[in-house]
């Protein structure tokens, strides 16, 4: 089974750390997905978080340090468990979102493309397609952190099936 990876922008002040508060929240923001996205404090991206996260920490160690800013912009923030079993939150407080920000807007895409983009390949995409679908990507998530962060939201991370 895969998962498409929801990401949403929150005011802190709205954010509670509660499963079912989060729950409601985003399922909330999926129902109006069109909208988020036209107001641009949404993005999601399709069954291949996984890879993308792969994508920013291949050919680099990752410390234990879970706030290590390469893992903020897919996987990184706080994750709040669910009772029912299903996929976690995962919540980012202001500032973590902010240096999800710095850090997607100072990367070198084309270095991580060196180093790791034979790793995330799509299997059936020649390397030309998969490179521009993975910098569509990155150019996605960098929009949608700037935003974030200049406007001082939290972003809570959701995973639907």
């Amino acid at each position: 089974m895969s998962y498409d990876q929801q990401f949403s922008a929150v005011p802190p002040d709205e954010l509670v750390l509660d499963p079912e508060w989060l729950a409601d929240f985003v399922w909330a923001a999926r129902e109006r997905s069109p909208e988020e996205h036209a107001a641009e404090i949404a993005y999601v991206i399709e069954k291949d978080h996984g890879f993308h996260a792969r994508f920013y920490t291949d050919g680099v160690s990752i410390p234990e340090d879970e706030a290590d800013v390469r893992t903020l912009p897919v996987f990184g923030g706080t994750v709040v468990f669910r009772e029912d079993g299903e996929a976690p939150f995962v919540v980012m407080a202001p500032e973590s979102v902010r240096r999800a920000a710095d850090y997607l807007a100072g990367v070198d895409f084309d270095a991580l493309w060196a180093v790791a983009g034979e790793k995330v390949r799509v299997i059936h995409w020649d390397a030309a397609e998969d490179r521009a679908y993975r910098l569509d990507l990155h150019e996605g998530l960098t929009d949608f952190y700037g935003r974030a962060a200049a406007a001082g939201l939290a972003v809570v991370k959701a995973f639907w099936s």
